[in-house]
């Protein structure tokens, strides 16, 4: 009787373990896909600057929902955006590119979200969370609101469990600052992109260390030893 009950646990622990790694893995193929579909719709409708100007401020809200689903030509609609200052007020065209691109860091979210589940299903969240929530999202939002790369930032922020809401809500502030400023100043914020091809190889290296990184913190004790780190240099640099 003692054996079958040990057998029974043994096989719903594994049942479990084994319906969190599909989960998981579900988040991340998903995350995949959309970012594959947000390429083939960006370059095959909204980079021509003649159907922006068509579909007005809706088109700009999807083509920078677009540009941040697919991550790695985030920055592919920034001339467009820069174009249309003629016609619509920046504050306008700020929030609007800045509510998109907010949006679309969640397919960066799914990724981190989905390596985390794989490689720990026991779903706590424990004092990491609490040290990425005091000093992860000040650092999402310094990096949202400049030409910085966040995407690592996002990748380990959704790897340590913050809540996709607060990810959202700081990436709305800062994207919003971010194109507002854009919209004013014209392309000087922007003078630095590269050529389409460079951005985008520059992008993917930048993608694959990050989620190199967001592998690497999703073990305990590795995340533990890195967090208390950035935990004891925040500490010393308000000393």
């Amino acid at each position: 009787m003692a054996d079958a009950e040990g057998l029974y646990v043994e096989i719903t622990v594994k049942v479990h373990y084994m319906g969190a790694y599909i989960k998981a893995l579900a988040k991340v193929v998903s995350a995949t896909l959309a970012v594959i579909v947000s390429l083939f719709v960006l370059y095959g409708v909204f980079m021509d600057r003649a159907v922006l100007v068509e579909y007005g401020l809706p088109g700009i809200f999807l083509v920078a929902l677009l540009s941040h689903l697919s991550i790695v030509a985030r920055g592919m609609f920034l001339p467009a955006l820069l174009s249309l200052t003629e016609f619509y007020s920046p504050v306008l065209l700020g929030f609007v590119a800045g509510l998109g691109g907010a949006l679309g860091e969640t397919t960066a979210y799914c990724w981190g979200s989905g390596i985390r589940d794989a490689f720990s299903c026991d779903g706590s969240k424990g004092s990491s969370s609490k040290i990425a929530e005091k000093y992860g999202l000040l650092t999402l939002l310094l990096f949202a609101s400049s030409p910085l790369p966040d995407t690592p930032i996002v990748l380990l922020l959704a790897s340590l469990r913050l809540p996709l809401w607060k990810v959202i809500l700081v990436q709305i502030v800062g994207k919003t600052i971010l194109y507002l400023a854009g919209a004013y100043v014209g392309g000087l914020i922007f003078i630095e992109l590269k050529s389409a091809f460079e951005y985008e190889t520059t992008s993917l290296i930048l993608l694959a260390a990050s989620l190199i990184l967001c592998i690497i913190v999703s073990w305990r004790k590795t995340r533990d030893k890195i967090l208390k780190t950035v935990s004891k240099i925040f500490k010393a640099y308000k000393e």
